[in-house]
């Protein structure tokens, strides 16, 4: 029998036109991953940006309510000259706004008569809020605050991703409660205090859990708050990010010395953080939440972060 007479011959791919099919699907996922990941990030940082919104919110109905924000912490202060340490109870500000963010059964379930790391308060301040969360960072349910040598874990206490703004100073003794932001040690400040304006002062923003640790339930008193662990990037910066009392697990500073701004390549404990591309977003007191890069001026980053140190900041600057 002749050959055409067996019908057509089928063809297989040859192991050259297989290599060629591979290469171009990896090229095409390697393409497509990015943009995957760019839309994914986007949502968490949409999130991100919702979370803030909600925390404005509250912030605002704490103000309309009482008539003034709540205290970035409250505690009692040790008397005498030397400088005055926290005795506690400690709880912050985003323990006290708790109701205003749809939480009742949370803030009632805390005795804010006593310590932070009291015994009554341990079930409590436990619990993750997940509005206190940025959904960019791999942030652990609890949080270590420890000594003041910084080798022994004291308490843990639930994590947060959001500090608020104590100024442009640093917050260690015995500054705690001599804040220029909007939140320092038993601060009491109302809108009429803003005077640079609401637009212009930042409220709060992001802490990442890989430069230091955060939570929305207040400062304990004896503790401190040291760089995250080797495997979440702390040793690469622990000449420039100091034990700092545990005041700055709910507070944060734009740096005097040296100027700092958002992901500083020379970091504070106390400073602020993110896992976004690019920069951090950022409550205003207006209720506004704004994307600040990295980039920006470090004296215009300090002057945003301040309530009353009237600088002329224009709204491209930023």
């Amino acid at each position: 029998m002749r050959r055409s007479d067996r019908g057509p011959v089928r063809r297989a791919f040859t192991l050259i036109e297989l290599l060629v099919v591979i290469s171009i699907i990896g090229v095409l996922i390697a393409l497509l991953l990015p943009a995957v990941q760019g839309a994914r990030e986007a949502a968490r940082r949409t999130q991100c940006s919702n979370n803030l919104k909600q925390i404005g919110i509250a912030l605002q109905s704490y103000e309309t309510n009482k008539r003034i924000y709540p205290p970035g912490y409250v505690s009692r202060v040790s008397p005498g000259p030397a400088a005055p340490d926290d005795l506690g109870s400690g709880f912050g500000w985003a323990a006290m706004i708790l109701p205003d963010m749809d939480n009742t059964p949370l803030f009632n379930s805390m005795n804010f008569l006593q310590n932070v790391d009291h015994p009554s308060n341990m079930t409590a301040t436990a619990v993750q809020v997940a509005n206190y969360i940025c959904p960019s960072d791999s942030t652990p349910t609890m949080v270590p605050v420890r000594d003041a040598a910084g080798t022994t874990i004291l308490y843990k206490l639930a994590a947060s991703n959001y500090i608020a703004s104590f100024g442009s100073g640093e917050i260690a003794a015995p500054n705690p409660s001599k804040g220029n932001g909007m939140y320092y040690r038993n601060s009491g400040l109302s809108s009429r205090d803003l005077r640079d304006g609401a637009s212009t002062t930042i409220a709060a923003g992001e802490r990442s859990h890989n430069l230091s640790y955060a939570t929305w339930t207040g400062r304990m008193p004896k503790g401190y708050l040291i760089p995250t662990p080797t495997t979440e990037g702390g040793s690469a910066w622990t000449s420039f990010a100091p034990i700092e009392p545990a005041s700055s697990m709910v507070l944060g500073v734009a740096g005097i010395t040296p100027p700092r701004t958002p992901n500083t390549p020379s970091p504070h404990v106390s400073d602020y953080w993110s896992r976004h591309p690019s920069g951090a977003d950022f409550l205003f007191a207006d209720g506004g939440v704004r994307f600040l890069k990295n980039t920006i001026n470090a004296t215009v980053f300090q002057g945003l972060t301040t309530r009353n140190g009237k600088e002329l900041i224009s709204a491209d600057a930023y």
